[in-house]
């Protein structure tokens, strides 16, 4: 049995995001809410919880379901994105696969830490909740 295409597109895309880049993506504020709201939109039934979400550069996490006016404040007030992260139940494989997207390519290290941050804190909400419901058995 195989995986179905969304499955596979999204394990596609979390691979890519791991790959360190070769030059910046280049996106402006506007850009990344796009990007993070089109891949929430994507791989809709495939993301755990409000994923992905954009991380700021002071590590401030920005949810999809936030307005775009809340989000540009924000933005104001704890920096630029600097990345993406989100985590996703892979059905067919039965995993959670973790998406880290850095912005630039020669992200500074303080960036790389705070979507790595980022992407521990969603790792653990989702073992939170694992542990939540296996103890509701």
């Amino acid at each position: 049995m195989t995986a179905d295409r969304t499955e596979l597109q999204l394990i596609r895309t979390i691979a890519g995001s791991a790959r360190p880049l070769e030059e910046d993506m280049g996106l402006t504020r506007l850009g990344a809410i796009d990007r993070m709201r089109k891949l929430h939109a994507k791989f809709r039934e495939q993301w755990i919880g409000a994923s992905p979400c954009l991380v700021l550069a002071d590590g401030y996490m920005l949810w999809p379901s936030v307005t775009v006016d809340n989000m540009l404040a924000k933005m104001d007030e704890h920096g630029d994105p600097v990345g993406m992260v989100g985590i996703a139940w892979l059905a067919h494989s039965k995993r959670v696969g973790i998406l880290q997207m850095v912005f630039r390519a020669k992200a500074d290290t303080a960036a790389k830490k705070a979507v790595q941050r980022a992407a521990n804190e969603a790792l653990t909400a989702w073992q939170d909740y694992v542990k939540s419901w296996q103890g509701k058995k």
